[in-house]
């Protein structure tokens, strides 16, 4: 009897605690233990909602709309197929950061209804797999605060992002597919046009390179089996006046390599008095790619560094004519491929 009594008396002792320390408390434990406190008594039941941080996965038992009106919620993180069922009132004003990594939702208007909840929001990240058997394809983002984007989604419709007027920095992994109807076109490309660091996977340059980007200065692009990809990446450099930083990572078909390039009429602007870091990654140093890398060493007036990185080392590299005597060549050993998530 006087067990019981003890384990009263300590059950009280915690629950008598200012929401102050309970909260602090609950911002120590691991999000998903935070989120079991709300079956403890009518005191956490709702307590859990005040936690800054939140990380849900399919582990998760209590599919609640409280999670969307957590007033003071900072992170919010949904991945392995969660139900995201959003209520009509959800608010989540506090908002900066959300991740859907994977998830499921229960019709086409739950994104539209989770993004417009959040005003403030200013990182998204979202993460769809191939594979997948999504009831909601398209994505929608009507976003004005938000800051830095993430879009990894080889299946996905990619016709519904706007007003995103504060856009920095957009990472985006992006697969044409004509077949399967997913194309993207100008309206989505647009939406990106204002950014200032932009990080794109793409099988088809041609997609990018009819907009101009007048506020960037560090572009990664990323290609894989991607034909005739030079003559577009050339009109996206003219479109780019200030572009400063340029890393290039190429997985293409053995037969593009072989290819010859015909140099543009004029220089870019961004090569003549911009360009300062230019990256290679995958450089394999024959036919149209030798020749683009001689036109960027050649005209690149500001360049600083030039990193290579190549299985197929050559002395032809080290000999190519660089208009910037003062510029450092770096090959894969004294170099590290840069991240713009970092």
């Amino acid at each position: 009897m006087s067990e019981i009594c003890v384990e009263r008396i300590h059950e009280d002792m915690i629950s008598d605690l200012p929401n102050d320390l309970l909260i602090h408390i609950l911002s120590l434990l691991p999000p998903q233990d935070a989120l079991n406190t709300m079956v403890l008594s009518k005191r956490w039941r709702f307590l859990w909602t005040t936690v800054p941080k939140l990380v849900i996965d399919f582990n998760f038992d209590y599919t609640t709309s409280l999670i969307y009106k957590c007033k003071t919620l900072v992170h919010l993180t949904l991945s392995n197929n969660v139900l995201v069922d959003v209520p009509s009132r959800a608010c989540l004003p506090s908002l900066k950061s959300l991740n859907l990594n994977c998830v499921a939702y229960k019709d086409q208007e739950s994104p539209v209804k989770l993004l417009s909840s959040c005003p403030n929001l200013r990182d998204l990240s979202v993460t769809r797999k191939s594979g997948y058997d999504y009831v909601t394809r398209s994505l929608v983002i009507d976003s004005p605060a938000l800051r830095y984007l993430k879009i990894y989604d080889p299946t996905g419709d990619y016709r519904s992002i706007q007003n995103t007027p504060r856009l920095g920095v957009a990472l985006l992994y992006i697969v044409t597919n004509t077949r399967a109807g997913f194309h993207p076109n100008d309206t989505f490309l647009k939406s990106f046009s204002s950014v200032r660091f932009l990080d794109l996977i793409l099988n088809q340059v041609a997609c990018i390179s009819d907009i101009n980007f007048n506020r960037l200065t560090q572009l990664k692009l990323s290609l894989f089996h991607s034909q005739s990809w030079l003559e577009p990446l050339m009109i996206f450099l003219h479109n780019s006046p200030v572009l400063k930083v340029l890393m290039i990572n190429t997985c293409l078909s053995d037969d593009s390599l072989w290819r010859s390039w015909r140099k543009p009429i004029s220089v870019p602007v961004c090569l003549l008095s911009h360009l300062e870091i230019f990256e290679w990654k995958s450089y394999v140093g024959i036919g149209a790619e030798k020749q683009f890398l001689e036109y960027i060493l050649a005209n690149s007036k500001c360049l600083k560094t030039v990193g290579i990185s190549s299985r197929y080392m050559s002395d032809d590299v080290e000999s190519m004519y660089r208009v910037s005597a003062s510029s450092q060549l770096l090959f894969s050993t004294q170099w590290r491929w840069r991240s713009m998530e970092n």
